[in-house]
Order: structure tokens, then C-alpha cells, then sequence
């Protein structure tokens, strides 16, 4: 998680993490609706939230939902 950023879109309805140094991507997730607000990553776990109405756990390695 050190060199991550974590993404969510409203356009595309996903979170997408990146290498904070090179901006390549790591993983895509896609939600069943938009993601509006920033996630929050802890202990090797993203968190979102999306317009469907879910909480989203996501492992931070590789976007495979907990």
C-alpha cells in the first residue's frame, strides 16, 4: 500500500489503484454503481463505499473483494 493511490470513478463505476511513482495500474474493481467518495486503505484493505448502497472490502495487493 506504501506506493498505491486508490481511484474511485463515478464514470465507470470502479475503484482503480496506481503506482504513485510510475501512475502505472495495479488493479480495477468494478462496482455495481458509481463510487463518489474517497476510499481508505488500512492494514493492507481498501474501503469504498458506492451508490448501490454497499460497503466494499477490497484487498489492497490485488483488488479481490474480502
Amino acid at each position: 500500500m506504501g506506493k498505491q493511490i486508490f481511484v474511485p470513478s463515478m464514470v465507470n463505476d470502479s475503484v482503480t489503484a496506481y503506482h504513485t511513482e510510475t501512475g502505472r495500474e495495479h488493479w480495477r474493481f468494478f462496482a455495481d454503481a458509481p463510487a463518489r467518495l474517497a476510499s481508505i486503505a488500512r492494514n493492507g484493505k481498501v474501503y469504498f463505499v458506492s451508490d448501490d448502497g454497499y460497503l466494499y472490502c477490497l484487498s489492497a495487493v490485488d483488488g479481490n473483494l474480502l
